[in-house]
């Protein structure tokens, strides 16, 4: 599985992808969670109002504020003005600015990862990579034949890992397309699809139903909280 080893932290923020080109960015959720939710709109300030837990909270507003800043610095548009639409299945859109700019995220415990395209359907997951008792329960529950097949009889460690590389693939490409995991068909063959670990204990999966570049030429990023502050 391809490993990320080096995510950039710029010192200004870089241009937009171009045509084919995919933006990953990594975000420390807990590091740029300390700010408030000023930027974001009255339906997330609500949606972070229903979240009991205070670290929880903080993490939710956290992703929020880190999708507008660094939406907003591609756009040339104010993060608070950036208005979001969902579609049927509640994949996230752009509704302003009009843009075929595309992105998807995906938040897990303390890390975010955010996936920008500016020109083709997008989906990504990210996942910490541990053990659980429920975890031969949910494949049965998620994945079809084939993928059963493939973890049956695999000792403890490599059943875990095949999993997560499992789970993060089938909810990028489910979510490229803007679909849910049990109604997804996973013997579709137009979402390509690659799983990579972004952090040593971490496995992400990126999809796109266009062009997916080696992973040699995505370019990765890493949202530091001064780089935060200064476009946020």
């Amino acid at each position: 599985m391809l490993r990320i080893d080096h995510w950039e932290t710029p010192d200004r923020m870089p241009e937009p992808p171009s045509p084919g080109e995919i933006d990953l960015w990594l975000i420390e959720l807990d590091s740029a969670g300390n700010r408030g939710p000023d930027m974001l709109s009255e339906d997330e300030k609500l949606r972070a109002q229903k979240i009991v837990h205070d670290r929880d909270r903080g993490r939710f507003i956290a992703a929020r504020r880190a999708i507008r800043s660094i939406l907003s610095a591609y756009l040339g548009e104010a993060a608070e003005s950036i208005r979001f639409r969902t579609g049927e299945r509640g994949k996230p859109y752009l509704d302003f600015p009009i843009t075929p700019l595309q992105f998807n995220l995906s938040h897990s415990c303390t890390r975010a990862l955010l996936a920008i395209s500016s020109d083709q359907a997008i989906g990504v997951d990210l996942e910490r990579v541990q053990s659980r008792a429920s975890l031969h329960r949910i494949a049965l529950k998620l994945f079809d034949e084939t993928i059963l097949n493939r973890l049956a009889g695999l000792p403890d460690e490599a059943f875990t890992e095949a999993f997560f590389r499992h789970w993060t693939a089938l909810e990028a490409r489910a979510k490229a397309v803007g679909e849910g995991v049990f109604t997804f068909r996973q013997s579709r063959k137009d979402i390509h699809c690659a799983n990579f670990e972004p952090l040593p204990g971490w496995c992400a999966a990126i999809a796109t139903t266009g062009i997916l570049l080696p992973g040699n030429q995505w370019r990765t990023f890493l949202l530091a909280p001064e780089i935060s502050r200064e476009i946020g």
